[in-house]
């Protein structure tokens, strides 16, 4: 069988020369078949290249949206660490105000008696586990304590509202501002080297930083005593009574009745003593307790 051609005649101009070219329809088949497969992949290969460009773009929002909840969940557990801290902060501030009032069982706001441990020498002078629980967990122990400590609180306004005396009474404030340098409990003494226990807080301070009293009373001592150097006692209503050590000089007289917030001396360094600093007690039914049992306000800096 002959083989079959097209021919192509080319004119480039009227006066030039016909120019005649001729291609077989086999050629013809072949250049079209791979145009039609180079298509063919082309279009595969944009489709696919477009598609994975889809992909990627898709897999950049998503790791985007995964980094953003990422931080999201981070400030919330941080959230949720501040509003634990708070919490922790109101438990103690109840824990003190049932201490005030007396009340060991705060289901129970009629028992009124207080107690503690301790002596006055006379010889002598304070995230990980979190990261790991579910969040749901964290905020659900969060809302019940809270329901309960405002349980507690409603109790013990309904009991304060009546003892406005008790609340004046309680030596609720920092004697003076300084910083806490010892705390209430066994210590070595600064002395002797020995195990001795400290039946109160020592505050350093400057020497003739103001001293106030933490609530109403009467001075009923104000003179040196023992290594305490310069002291004052004052006698409150309930069964309280506080006394400071080390003082430079006294702002009231023995027999005067001081109200809370009245300066009534001034931070020494009479007596036993390494520094300047105020050597505070309460006393609770002739026992010395932790003072800090009873302070409410922040932490009194210079």
């Amino acid at each position: 069988m002959a083989q079959k051609f097209f021919t192509i005649i080319l004119v480039p101009n009227a006066k030039a020369r016909l120019r005649r070219f001729t291609i077989s329809h086999k050629l013809v088949a072949i250049a079209g078949s791979v145009s039609a497969i180079v298509i063919l992949v082309a279009g595969i290969f944009i489709y696919r290249s477009t598609r994975i460009a889809w992909q990627v773009s898709e897999l950049e929002a998503m790791r985007a949206e995964n980094t953003q909840l990422r931080q999201a969940n981070l400030d919330y557990r941080k959230s949720v660490e501040t509003l634990k801290d708070k919490v922790n902060t109101l438990r103690e501030y109840t824990k003190k105000l049932n201490t005030i009032a007396g009340i060991s069982d705060p289901s129970s706001i009629t028992m009124v008696g207080m107690g503690g441990i301790g002596g006055f020498n006379e010889a002598t002078t304070t995230t990980s586990d979190t990261l790991t629980r579910p969040l749901t967990s964290e905020l659900g122990l969060l809302k019940t304590e809270t329901g309960q400590i405002e349980k507690q609180m409603q109790s013990l306004m309904t009991f304060f509202s009546s003892q406005s005396l008790l609340l004046a009474s309680t030596p609720s404030i920092w004697p003076t501002a300084g910083y806490l340098s010892c705390s209430y409990g066994w210590r070595i003494d600064p002395f002797t080297k020995q195990n001795d226990f400290h039946s109160g807080i020592d505050i350093s301070s400057q020497v003739g930083q103001p001293i106030i009293a933490p609530s109403d009373g009467i001075v009923i001592w104000a003179a040196p005593r023992n290594g305490y150097g310069n002291v004052m006692i004052i006698d409150h209503d309930f069964g309280y009574q506080t006394r400071y050590g080390h003082m430079s000089g006294f702002a009231v007289r023995p027999g005067q009745r001081v109200q809370r917030g009245q300066v009534i001396g001034y931070v020494g360094n009479t007596g036993k003593s390494t520094g300047p600093h105020l050597h505070y007690e309460v006393w609770v039914h002739n026992q010395a307790v932790n003072p800090m049992q009873f302070i409410l306000e922040e932490y009194r800096k210079m």
